[in-house]
């Protein structure tokens, strides 16, 4: 009985609260709503100040019933407030929060006693950070800043990186709990301080890219990790996996805030976790093999790039010496590409945008605009005003002004590699082949080339050398006149790497290729087939270059049980073992035409041997061979050795396209290249040029960078060549 009373008494007081919480709102329906802050009877701001509005929580009771009332007042930044700045997603926290669309619904707040209707996630920030006793000042971009008035939203965009210096702290808000959260942060909190160990143990060895297997319990064992199992790394995904990764301002706000405090929900986490966990994943090779193996851990998918987003960032952070972690930041720049003293602003802006590439953003002129702050906090002597954030300007004119200035300041070309009309659909069809589309179109695998041209390991490329002031580019209207040398045409196709997987059509792709190839590789004196595998991986194991024998050798045994795939696949539809043998002669003549130090293609025999001890066939007769009494135990240690191999083709070969060209060599490059292009070294671009006719002899657009093995590091143009005139449209 008396729990009957209580729960009556309870059902009472919340009708009491709802009614308290209604006739208040309606106290306020006379109101006129804000469409803006600014509208709070402050007025603009001050031009040419370092004015800004900051969001002060007011109480007397509103939040217990609901209401979150604040104050908005005006102050320098010069006179040094006492702030912390909120950094959030405008929309929806969750990925997988289908039903709070920020577009559709809003949530009222009300400022100097006048509704604003702010974006759900917003409204949760502020609910929890009330809720949890906070009385501090804030500043909100949405709030803050008019977005309505587009001088104002420039000014304050440009001062951006002075704001988040000088808040006392930022709030990283991802959004409200889940039911995963208190396990995530358990899991973070028990790993952080062994994953930093083992970090900077990997960041002293050269092989710190080595495989893990996805069939091992303990994959981390040696590293001192505990062990994590699928709800852990499930758990993991609802931090990493969350919209707030992948923000364009993100960078900046992560990258010269003091203090960063990481909030979901209630729980409170710290950057520093977050950041060097996401750097141990990576180093480690967890994070490959939960891309290579999505089915292991449901939604690695979100984790793989949400940790990927986090470790750009925390490298970013590093970079400006903003972490209390110097140690580290000294250790990672072996992996980082943006040089301590850039030669231009432009061209630090550059780099700055290929190590950052989170790409979320309502307005794409933010994914320049945000990394301004950064460059101006990297390289403050060669802050460029010509580089402002200006709200004016279109997209495109953003875009091609920003291309147009970073070629001019040095002729650097490194941009080329970061366009091409090869890589699918683009945002902007009519813009010049030779301006990238700033929204991130390079992160994908396909411009892995990029990447390895610009890091300062063993990846280096330079394919052209620098551009001397007689072979300077220039931008003549829409048109890019550059210098470039013609290394050939290309004269057929292979397939792409899933279909070469899903439809087993390796062998024929490599056969097809191998036909146009010269035996032995003209600058290097490999075997066609070394030469093919090393341009498989663009001759690089993922901590150096060359790629080392061994992986040659994973690279053989990856091929060989590609082809049983591919002979499973006949036998099933009726061939029989002679018509099997038949079609493989040519792989077979392929490698026995070399010797056996530079055959890298599987004989039939080996073939043969591997299937009957699989169990896949019956032994001939007379042959001698035996199944394996462990068949499975067997194919899992043949898995296990081409993990090396796989792991680095993987990550190189998606989107992109095995082709050969007339002067007998393999070369791969974007998924749309076609017989008929050709390949350039272009003076000032680290990587040769896929290009493709448009109009007159001299008018080219750019397919996409190109990968030709033998000829990266200047072979083509060490002697004396014929540097002709070629416009890019």
């Amino acid at each position: 009985m008396p729990g009957v009373i209580q729960k009556g008494r309870l059902w009472v007081r919340r009708c009491v609260r709802f009614a308290l919480r209604l006739l208040l709102q309606a106290a306020f329906v006379g109101q006129r709503r804000l469409t803006y802050a600014a509208e709070s009877g402050l007025g603009p701001l001050q031009k040419e100040t370092q004015q800004i509005r900051l969001l002060r929580p007011v109480r007397h009771g509103a939040l217990s019933l609901g209401v979150l009332r604040f104050a908005l007042e005006v102050v320098d930044i010069k006179d040094e407030p006492d702030f912390v700045a909120l950094s959030y997603t405008w929309g929806p926290a969750d990925a997988d929060d289908k039903d709070r669309n920020a577009v559709s619904e809003r949530m009222p707040i009300y400022i100097n006693s006048r509704r604003l209707d702010v974006y759900p996630n917003l409204f949760d920030a502020l609910t929890q950070l009330v809720r949890s006793g906070f009385d501090r000042c804030i500043w909100i971009d949405a709030i803050c800043i008019n977005q309505e008035d587009v001088d104002e939203a420039t000014q304050q965009v440009q001062m951006m990186d002075t704001i988040y210096k000088s808040a006392s702290s930022t709030v990283l808000w991802l959004g409200r709990e889940s039911g995963r959260t208190a396990r995530a942060a358990a899991v973070l909190a028990q790993c952080a301080s062994i994953a930093r160990d083992a970090t900077m143990k990997l960041l002293d060895s050269p092989t710190w890219a080595e495989p893990i297997s996805p069939y091992d319990p303990r994959p981390l064992d040696k590293y001192g990790m505990p062990l994590l199992v699928r709800r852990d790394w499930q758990a993991l995904t609802d931090i990493y996996g969350r919209r707030y990764f992948g923000r364009a301002w993100m960078a900046q706000e992560v990258a010269l805030s003091r203090h960063l405090q990481v909030r979901i929900g209630n729980t409170v986490l710290d950057w520093n976790d977050l950041g060097t966990f996401a750097v141990f994943l990576l180093l480690s090779n967890a994070l490959s093999t939960l891309q290579q193996f999505p089915g292991v851990i449901p939604g690695s998918d979100q984790l793989v790039r949400g940790a990927m987003c986090v470790f750009r960032l925390h490298i970013t952070r590093l970079w400006c010496r903003t972490t209390d972690d110097p140690e580290l930041a000294r250790r990672l720049e072996r992996f980082t590409a943006l040089e301590r003293e850039p030669k231009s602003f432009g061209l630090g802006l550059l780099e700055l945008l290929v190590a950052t590439p989170c790409v979320a953003a309502t307005d794409l002129r933010d994914i320049i605009f945000s990394k301004y702050g950064i460059m101006k906090h990297l390289a403050p002597k060669l802050d460029d005003r010509s580089y402002l954030p200006e709200y004016r300007t279109t997209v495109p004119e953003v875009f091609f002004q920003t291309s147009t200035k970073m070629i001019e300041e040095t002729g650097d070309l490194r941009i080329l590699t970061l366009v091409g009309d090869g890589y699918g659909e683009t945002v902007d069809s009519t813009k010049p082949s030779w301006v990238p589309e700033f929204d991130g179109s390079w992160t994908r695998p396909g411009a892995m080339l990029a990447f390895a041209s610009w890091s300062p390991t063993a990846l280096k490329f330079n394919a052209s050398g620098s551009a001397t002031d007689q072979h300077r580019a220039t931008v003549d209207g829409n048109t890019l006149r550059v210098y470039a040398v013609e290394v050939g045409r290309v004269v057929a196709c292979g397939n792409t790497m899933a279909d070469m997987i899903t439809q087993y059509l390796f062998a024929e792709t490599a056969k097809m290729l191998l036909h146009h190839c010269t035996p032995v590789h003209r600058h290097t004196g490999q075997s066609r087939t070394e030469a093919f595998w090393r341009s498989l991986v663009i001759d690089q194991d993922m901590t150096s270059r060359p790629a080392g024998a061994d992986l040659g050798e994973s690279f053989r045994i990856w091929f060989c049980l590609l082809l049983m795939l591919r002979i499973r696949a006949l036998l099933k539809k009726g061939a029989t073992i002679s018509e099997v043998e038949k079609a493989y002669e040519e792989i077979d003549r392929i490698a026995s035409e070399e010797s056996p130090a530079a055959q890298f293609f599987p004989r039939w025999t080996e073939t043969l041997e591997r299937l009957v001890q699989a169990g896949w066939i019956v032994a001939p007769k007379g042959s001698g061979l035996l199944r394996a009494s462990d068949t499975k135990g067997l194919l899992r240690g043949w898995v296990e050795t081409t993990r090396k191999f796989e792991n680095v083709v993987y990550s190189i070969m998606s989107f992109r396209l095995p082709f050969a060209i007339d002067n007998g060599r393999v070369a791969f490059g974007p998924i749309k290249a076609a017989v008929g292009d050709s390949v350039w070294i272009v003076a000032g671009c680290p990587v040769p040029l896929l290009l493709r006719r448009s109009g007159d002899d001299q008018l080219y657009r750019i397919v996409g960078e190109t990968y030709v093995h033998g000829i990266m590091t200047g072979e083509a143009v060490s002697g004396e060549v014929e540097w002709k005139r070629v416009c890019l449209a």
